[in-house]
């Protein structure tokens, strides 16, 4: 299909600068049959011959790298639910910690880390459906005037100036929510011509309201008052609590500040509060629709889930005021003050829209199955079907990632892993904003931000669309680029984090086991995790930063089934019959399997009519890809960070695509090489490290003063060189120094064994 094509801004105080960028959309999916029944080793008898084996991997560390640790069970009871912030300094080290298993000393990346990395790369090489998009909705807020495209939106639905907007009370009314109305002010006498009276924060100051925060407080926060005022010349004169006993009755609103946590010297730019009167009984309840409500409760955000809020249900609270917006007899637009966020509604419709509204249907059907659901499985909707159209095991398996080997330390700080003192507060990283249309959806009009497409947009999936998976640029990373002010995380404590990252330099050892694959699919995996030179992956936290950049070598071991199982004992004798030959498929078999896999696509894609040019690598959408992917040479910082200033972003500047980021960085000169692509293959080919016991062999050893004790285990030196450690009290240890016991290997890890205490 031809989607709307995204256009570059031609004005550079336009162009916008990110640390991410997106690979577009897939003019069409490229389906394959459902995988094959796993019953049976396909061997090509009778039917298509398929391949089983493993991947043996290298990973070596290009910028830091953080993967945070699980908690354990105890851990989680008690603190799982508690915010990071809320946590002891010991319970922070705690979370902070790099994944482990054994020992925290030994980094490993978890499995399913590297899995969702490569099943990520799959989707897009493969050009998969697009399933993993965001169904959250989209809730804005737009001021009037300059060139915010919302704005018109904003006040088609509030009004101009909000005159739409009405004050009342939440009630519960056979079970459903309601709002009673309030009582007009001019029912009372006051001259105010809208449904609600605004009171000058000033005034309210030198009122002395018990309790009451002006807007200008340290510690102001919004409020809800109780109060009783009287009248005079049509004008609110004398007003307090209800204690004081003046003839008329209202709640006193008090919403945010607008200004940010912590912003000292600086003026809130509201000035006036909100009071509601007194419910008119003389109308009936106006119901919530059950649309609005759930879009409503699925949007709250983590101000609108804190006192004097609800956690669960906002500003839902039987007997709070409340503005709305009534249609028809019902309210579809409510919250906590007069300005309140609206949902993007898609044209002719009621409900606010989400992310995947703006992926083209022909490209989120899920009853289709591409390379990436064949090869990693799936579990669909029960309305797809039963059995293997609704659901399908994946073939492939990935290990953790062991800790191999370091040229220059393993942790960031230098510190020990169980040193306090290596553990960081990272800059702030907020979560993805997709309410910033103008990176995130395909803009045909880039130069006007008054004409910016957004998720309210006329024609959905005609006018705009997303713009396709996102991913992050390699760029040079040190623990200055990474570490926050330390002012800014004592300031801002609530909203850091802490981590504790290894460096570059770092080796790690993993597998990857497959049963079953096409030469297609095995060519699939193969081209994702085997780049071309100078490309490469990223992998876990701080991706803006910089941070996760890594480098991966596999190496093909291929099975061969019939001769795994005409035997028992391999012709030595002394042996079980593997099917493996011991030696690694050579590079020209790996790159026959890439071949096939692009052979395919480009069969697939040609036959749809979205193919130009005569190679794969060609395509734009792969041109794209390869472009996030470079590392030697990356664009400079300069143009793969976010723009510096606040107002540029107020501007709504345009992000182009990434291959026009590359040539921008190639003719200013803003390409940087900082990778030693030599240094790299050499961490790369060095290849697992070899041990000279197995499991369940019998060591003997002598706990000499080497031997250290923490947190359970006993780390020590073997005679060979090699490290170890086992479990026991320290009471034990202290029991069995200087002593000859014989130890038991359990496990094997990438970088030690894990014994027990025989005797």
């Amino acid at each position: 299909m031809n989607w709307p094509q995204h256009k570059d801004p031609t004005q550079d105080n336009r162009t916008a600068h990110a640390p991410y960028n997106f690979v577009p959309l897939p003019e069409v999916v490229v389906t394959v049959e459902p995988p094959p029944d796993q019953d049976r080793y396909y061997t090509g008898a009778q039917e298509t011959y398929r391949y089983t084996g493993y991947l043996d991997c290298t990973l070596t560390t290009l910028t830091p790298l953080y993967t945070r640790c699980m908690m354990t069970t105890d851990f989680y009871e008690k603190y799982g639910g508690v915010p990071f912030y809320c946590l002891k300094p010991e319970q922070q080290q705690e979370r902070a910690r790099f994944f482990h298993i054994h020992d925290v000393e030994t980094p490993v990346i978890p499995g399913s880390s590297l899995r969702g990395m490569t099943r990520a790369l799959v989707e897009i090489v493969g050009y998969g459906k697009m399933s993993w998009v965001s169904k959250s909705k989209m809730f804005f807020r737009a001021v009037a005037g300059g060139d915010n495209p919302l704005a018109t939106t904003y006040e088609d639905l509030l009004g101009e100036y909000g005159r739409f907007v009405k004050a009342g009370y939440v009630i519960k009314q056979n079970g459903k929510w309601c709002i009673q109305p309030a009582l007009y002010p001019k029912s009372i006498g006051l001259k105010e011509r809208g449904p609600y009276v605004k009171i000058k924060d000033q005034y309210l100051k030198e009122q002395g309201l018990d309790d009451f925060l002006d807007f200008n407080h340290p510690d102001y926060k919004p409020q809800y008052h109780q109060v009783s005022f009287t009248i005079n010349n049509g004008r609110v004169a004398q007003i307090g609590t209800p204690a004081a006993e003046y003839p008329y009755m209202g709640v006193l609103v008090c919403a945010g500040n607008m200004l940010e946590t912590n912003s000292d010297g600086v003026e809130s730019p509201r000035k006036r509060h909100t009071l509601v009167l007194a419910k008119n009984q003389n109308v009936l309840p106006l119901p919530i629709n059950e649309q609005a409500l759930e879009d409503y409760l699925d949007s709250l955000t983590e101000f609108q889930k804190t006192a004097p809020f609800d956690e669960r249900m906002g500003c839902l609270i039987e007997g709070n005021p409340i503005f709305y917006v009534e249609d028809d007899g019902q309210v579809f637009l409510f919250g906590h003050s007069p300005n309140f966020r609206v949902p993007m509604r898609l044209a002719n419709e009621k409900r606010a829209a989400t992310a995947f509204d703006l992926i083209p249907e022909a490209l989120r059907d899920e009853k289709m199955v591409d390379l990436a659901d064949a090869i990693f499985g799936y579990v669909k909707d029960k309305k797809v079907g039963k059995g293997k159209a609704r659901a399908c095991a994946g073939r492939v398996f990935f290990n953790d990632a062991h800790y191999q080997a370091d040229s220059h330390g393993v942790w960031l700080t230098g510190r020990s892993a169980r040193d306090e003192a290596g553990i960081i507060t990272p800059k702030i990283l907020s979560s993805p904003k997709p309410t910033s249309f103008q990176h995130y959806l395909v803009q045909e009009n880039p130069d006007d931000p008054g004409q910016l497409n957004h998720y309210g947009s006329d024609q959905p999936g005609e006018k705009t669309i997303l713009r396709g998976h996102k991913l992050y640029w390699h760029k040079k990373t040190s623990l200055a680029d990474i570490r926050a002010d330390p002012q800014a995380a004592q300031e801002f404590h609530k909203q850091h984090t802490r981590i504790q990252p290894v460096k570059e330099g770092v080796t790690f050892h993993f597998k990857v086991h497959f049963e079953n694959l096409s030469e297609v699919e095995l060519g699939a995996l193969l081209w994702v995790l085997e780049l071309p030179p100078g490309h490469y992956h990223k992998l876990g936290m701080g991706k803006p930063l910089g941070m996760g950049s890594v480098a991966i070598k596999p190496r093909l071991y291929l099975n061969k089934r019939l001769e795994r199982y005409a035997e028992l004992f391999a012709p030595e004798g002394n042996s079980w019959r593997t099917g493996f030959s011991g030696q690694a498929n050579d590079d020209e078999e790996v790159k026959s399997f890439k071949k096939k896999f692009e052979g395919f696509i480009k069969e697939k894609l040609q036959k749809a009519g979205f193919f130009d040019g005569e190679e794969f690598q060609e395509q734009a959408r792969i041109q794209a890809l390869l472009c996030l992917l470079r590392g030697v040479p990356s664009p400079a910082r300069p143009l793969a960070d976010y723009l510096p200033k606040p107002e540029d972003f107020k501007e709504r500047r345009v992000l182009p695509p990434p291959q026009a980021v590359w040539a921008e960085a190639q003719e200013g000169q803003q390409l940087e090489t900082w990778i030693d692509q030599r240094e790299v293959e050499a961490a790369l080919l060095a290849g697992p490290p070899t041990f000279q016991y197995a499991i369940g062999d019998h060591v003997p050893h002598r706990f000499t003063e080497a031997a250290s004790f923490g947190e359970g285990k006993v780390h020590f030196i073997l005679a060979n060189g090699e490290r170890g450690f086992v479990k026991m009290t320290e009471a034990k240890f202290k029991q069995y120094r200087h002593r000859n016991v014989l130890l038991e290997v359990v496990e094997v890890t990438g970088s030690e064994y894990h014994f027990k205490l025989i005797r």
